[in-house]
């Protein structure tokens, strides 16, 4: 279901696990950072190795 909402208001937000990396020769998560704005519906997608507040900002 779309939910129309004004310019500047909430976007959808998740996290998906897209397999693993080797980074220095140790093994990790590979996890996809997605983000829908409301109301354009642009996407964005960031690939990162954690989940966590700092990383997210």
């Amino acid at each position: 279901m779309r939910f129309e909402t004004e310019p500047g208001q909430p976007a959808q937000v998740d996290f998906g696990h897209f397999g693993f990396l080797e980074e220095d020769g140790v093994r990790r998560h590979l996890y996809g950072f997605s983000m829908i704005l409301g109301y354009s519906r642009c996407r964005y997608l960031e690939f990162v190795t954690r989940i966590t507040t700092p990383v997210l900002i």
